[in-house]
């Protein structure tokens, strides 16, 4: 959607605060209080992003009133403290202005249903999220388990978890995928770090259980306007997040993380037709030099999934593509992996999961 060269970014403000975090070591945000509000920052547009539609943006807008009933779940909003009132246009005799109810502003990373998860009152979200959190809100004890393929028990002593953006969707599917223990897939398509980081505080911040994790994304903020020390640094407090939810529920052991390194597609790193001025490959080999340092340091565990679609390692070489290896026919749209790399990753993942589970 065209909006006169801008888009808004989806920046929840619990999460611009904790990236400002970063920079000050003694700054401290209480977790409860880190779900609190989703604000819209504005952002240049290149053309990937996604878009915000508003009464204001022009012939090709869209929007649409708040309901009167959601669909409830266990999901807290992110809007806690704000009156109904809000909702409604004041009314005075002078203005002519109605009690009419305010439209909500719709923002979309695919055209698809509303995300229950992520939207509220106030912002209508649209994109494609799996969340096995939302799926087995209501499954307890033991249940048949459709990802595992498999029953076995919801309670869990430590969770194993894996968000992501679409590089890793449907992963569940694959023939090896055959867990010996379950795990939680949350998947945003179209997701830039701070939508999984958002996604954690939703959905994982009430939980009190330990956690190992692995986070595959920071693929979609590679064509944005993101330096790599920016995407380094959004990395840094999604992370804080994670290691502040061990602090507040005082855990023996503290939730353990992997970063999965980030792909180099073609779509924004194949010089045969990208202009210097849009080839990522500098990108994704700063951002994955900080990756890898990082893994080393926390569980010396590595995802090293940048190795597909490639020859060799571009991390350290010469970037050459495997097109084959990549599920979109036109080579300047290809963005994801093919099934049959995911099917060897899938094996891979389930092997770092048990790799962090025998540190306990």
């Amino acid at each position: 959607m065209d909006n006169g060269g801008k888009s808004f970014g989806f920046i929840p403000t619990a999460v611009r605060k904790r990236q400002s975090d970063v920079f000050n070591p003694d700054a401290v945000t209480p977790f409860k209080k880190m779900r609190k509000t989703i604000s819209y920052t504005n952002v240049e547009n290149d053309g990937t992003g996604p878009s915000i539609s508003s009464p204001s943006s022009g012939g090709h807008a869209f929007f649409t009133p708040p309901r009167n009933s959601r669909k409830s779940n266990q999901f807290s909003s992110p809007f806690p403290n704000l009156s109904p009132s809000m909702f409604v246009s004041s009314n005075t005799e002078d203005s002519g202005v109605t009690n009419t109810p305010r439209q909500r502003r719709i923002f979309k990373t695919k055209d698809c249903a509303e995300c229950d998860i992520c939207s509220d009152e106030v912002f209508e979200v649209r994109h494609p999220h799996f969340s096995t959190q939302k799926a087995t809100a209501k499954r307890y004890g033991f249940y048949y388990c459709n990802l595992c393929r498999m029953e076995h028990s919801k309670d869990s002593s430590r969770l194993n978890v894996l968000l992501s953006s679409s590089t890793l969707h449907n992963l569940w599917k694959n023939p090896l995928y055959k867990p010996n223990q379950h795990i939680d897939f949350d998947t945003i398509i179209g997701g830039r770090i701070h939508d999984i980081h958002a996604s954690f505080l939703y959905q994982y911040s009430q939980v009190s259980t330990p956690m190992d994790i692995i986070l595959v994304c920071g693929v979609n903020n590679i064509p944005t306007e993101d330096s790599s020390q920016n995407i380094i640094i959004q990395f840094k407090s999604l992370i804080k997040t994670i290691k502040d939810h061990s602090v507040h529920y005082n855990h023996r052991t503290e939730n353990r993380i992997v970063l999965c390194t980030v792909l180099y597609p073609p779509k924004h790193c194949d010089s045969s037709f990208l202009p210097p001025s849009k080839n990522m490959t500098q990108k994704v080999r700063e951002v994955n030099a900080w990756i890898h340092k990082f893994n080393e340091s926390e569980t010396g565990q590595h995802l090293k999934i940048h190795l597909n679609g490639v020859v060799g390692d571009p991390d350290h070489q010469d970037l050459v593509f495997k097109y084959e290896e990549w599920n979109e026919p036109d080579r300047t749209k290809k963005l994801h992996l093919t099934n049959q790399v995911k099917n060897q990753i899938a094996a891979q993942v389930i092997e770092v999961f048990r790799k962090m589970k025998s540190k306990d």
